[in-house]
């Protein structure tokens, strides 16, 4: 599994280490933005528990962007020995895009040191409380490298999936209650 940058890196709780390591991006998008309306049951605190690690856990603040985008902010945590400690802070705009009946997050990284131009997809599965997000393996980046519109990237897109390419792990995020001060713990 290469390092990704953001959500994907802290056990790929979404979109955290994005802006900081390179990583394999497509140059556009699967689609506008305006393709998939906001689904407003995503919006409110997220939190992905590691079994194996203790707590802090790292959590995703999801928030309208606009009628066609989300704001995610991830608060990523780190090991430090035997204790976890908070990490750095990333910022994202995401949209959805359906793709052979899978919810495909896209995803930009709004503070990024590393490829801030590529784009970045996620599988997105919920149900009640629990999202999972899932990275695209490194391979169908491979036939996204010379797209140049959103339809060329949609239809590589289907075709990898068709192929039956290898997914990563997902991260498991479970709704946390929310007010604006919940995150802070």
């Amino acid at each position: 599994m290469s390092k990704r940058p953001g959500i994907l890196s802290v056990v790929l709780p979404v979109l955290a280490v994005i802006a900081g390591s390179a990583c394999s991006t497509s140059p556009v998008p699967l689609s506008d933005p305006p393709s998939v309306p906001v689904d407003t049951t995503l919006f409110g605190l997220w939190e992905a528990r590691d079994p194996e690690a203790s707590p802090p856990y790292d959590r995703m603040l999801v928030l309208p962007f606009d009628g066609f985008q989300y704001y995610v902010e991830y608060y990523g945590t780190e090991s430090q020995g035997e204790i976890r400690i908070p990490a750095d802070t990333s910022r994202y705009r995401v949209f959805l895009t359906e793709v052979e009946r899978r919810s495909i997050a896209n995803i930009r990284c709004m503070e990024c040191t590393a490829d801030p131009e590529g784009w970045l997809f996620l599988f997105v599965d919920r149900e009640g409380d629990r999202l999972a997000l899932t990275p695209v393996a490194d391979e169908v980046y491979s036939d996204l490298k010379d797209v140049r519109t959103a339809e060329e990237a949609r239809l590589a897109f289907g075709r990898a999936l068709a192929r039956g390419f290898e997914a990563e792990d997902p991260s498991v995020f479970t709704r946390l209650p929310w007010s604006p001060k919940s995150w802070e713990k």
